[in-house]
């Protein structure tokens, strides 16, 4: 049996955009074609800012309603793998390049205040994400991200949140960080002393904050440091049933599972010949299905896990048997989807003849965006 290792698949979590919609120029009436007459010039569409910019005076509520509208339009993705483009030169705007990932729509609009209540206890508080609740409390004020984040499972989320006041700190056990508010210095000093494996930080404000503001903070944050963005919800926000912690179980099953191996083919056949390269070539699309599998199966799983696929190649190039001999996520759902994306696959026939079975690791691996975009 041929073991080979498949490329990695980096499972970002984001949806396919829809181009925005072109601005048709009116039609215009031609004069007659005479002798000394004129055409007038045509008329220029003015120029779109893009649905991403934010003008330089801009504030946190405005960041806010971009990334709704985002979200409702389905123009998620990005690419940039970092969350705001800063300015480039006085008086120029910011850019919200962060892939968008809310975990509650509509995306609220942005508090005008959170000072009481940040003051007023030291309650801890429950950042909500795609992949469910973030840390282990069971009460406490709620807030939402809406930027792409790999799953959280064994880290705990620290959440920072900017005011007109200064800035405060919460851990999901409501201590363990300045009471606030606080400088950007020491901000800057609490988070250079977290280890980096054990942490994802979440990072909010009132409505009114300038984004400039917000600019200065995402710089203090260390680039290892895991970081969404996340809007506060109202104090009388109930969950609905089935929203857990993000550590919860992927689920069991062992539907898709070969720890044993391939079954045994028919007694007589022919083992074939393929060169490496080309299996790994014929995998490529496994890649980009990973992907969307991940996504589909809403399976919190965590970097470097590892799922190793085994199947047959046919002698027409086909994918005969495939099923899973180690599944490091355990989710049942990422298994069956990655498994129809692999008989989904054509290789190249076997030679010179016959059939070639293959071992293919899979290790996911979640890229990391950047606080601020360099």
């Amino acid at each position: 049996m041929r073991r080979l290792t498949a490329g990695l698949l980096a499972l970002l979590l984001s949806s396919c955009g829809s181009a925005e919609p072109r601005v048709e120029a009116p039609e215009i009436e031609l004069w007659p074609e005479s002798e000394g007459d004129q055409r007038p010039e045509p008329p220029v569409d003015p120029p779109q800012l893009s649905p991403r910019a934010l003008l330089s005076m801009a504030s946190f509520s405005k960041l806010v309603e971009i990334a709704r509208r985002l979200d409702e339009s389905d123009d998620t993705e990005s690419g940039a793998r970092c969350i705001l483009r800063p300015r480039t030169s006085a008086g120029a705007g910011y850019r919200l390049e962060a892939e968008i990932a809310v975990a509650v729509r509509p995306l609220p609009d942005a508090p005008e205040d959170l000072d009481a209540r940040l003051r007023a206890s030291g309650e801890p508080i429950r950042p909500l994400t795609r992949w469910g609740l973030a840390g282990a409390a069971l009460d406490g004020m709620l807030v939402a991200s809406f930027t792409a984040l790999p799953p959280v499972r064994g880290r705990a989320p620290i959440v920072l949140a900017l005011t007109n006041e200064g800035h405060y700190l919460r851990r999901d056990s409501g201590g363990g960080a300045p009471a606030g508010p606080v400088s950007v210095d020491a901000v800057r000093a609490f988070l250079d002393g977290l280890a980096p494996e054990t942490v994802v930080v979440f990072v909010t404000a009132e409505a009114g904050v300038p984004v400039r503001a917000l600019e200065r903070v995402l710089a203090t944050i260390p680039p290892r440091l895991p970081v969404a963005l996340a809007v506060a919800l109202p104090a009388d926000t109930t969950l609905p049933p089935g929203i857990g912690p993000a550590e919860r179980p992927l689920g069991g099953g062992t539907e898709g599972l070969c720890p044993d191996g391939l079954p045994p083919g028919p007694g007589g056949r022919i083992e074939g010949e393929l060169d490496p390269a080309l299996i790994r070539q014929a995998l490529a699309p496994l890649d980009e299905a990973g992907r969307e599998c991940v996504a589909g199966s809403g399976a919190a799983v965590a970097s470097g896990s590892v799922l190793d696929l085994a199947f047959r190649i046919a002698e027409d190039g086909t994918v005969a048997e495939a099923c899973v001999t180690n599944d490091g996520p355990g989710s049942v759902a990422l298994r069956r989807c990655l498994l129809e994306a692999l008989r989904a696959l054509s290789f190249p026939r076997p030679i010179p003849g016959g059939t070639v079975d293959v071992e293919a690791p899979l290790v996911v691996q979640h890229e990391i965006e950047l606080p601020l975009c360099r």
